[in-house]
């Protein structure tokens, strides 16, 4: 059975070669994954910081509106104040029979 030998040993060859190129193959395609991932990973941690510069954006600009809003609200009572003075100094003025 030289024959069954030969064959043995061209199989185990065989063998040896498709387990090292699979293997570096494998290793190959392992390290462009490992990369991408890598990469999506910094993808993700962008866009997360953008997320959080625009919403820190936003809550400056609703802390800037709701600064206005009360500086509104705090002038519409100092003009209705003022509206209430010149009321009472109008009557005043006709109870003391001045007038225009």
């Amino acid at each position: 059975g030289g024959r069954t030998s030969l064959d043995e040993i061209v199989q185990r060859r065989v063998d040896e070669v498709l387990k090292t190129t699979l293997g570096a193959f494998l290793a190959k395609e392992r390290a462009r994954m490992e990369e991408e991932a890598a990469l999506m990973e910094r993808q993700v941690d962008n866009l997360q910081e953008s997320v959080n510069a625009m919403a820190e954006r936003l809550r400056l600009e609703v802390s800037s509106l709701e600064s206005e809003q009360a500086a509104g609200s705090m002038l519409t009572t100092h003009l209705a104040g003022i509206q209430h003075s010149i009321n009472f100094l109008t009557a005043q003025n006709a109870v003391a029979g001045g007038g225009p």
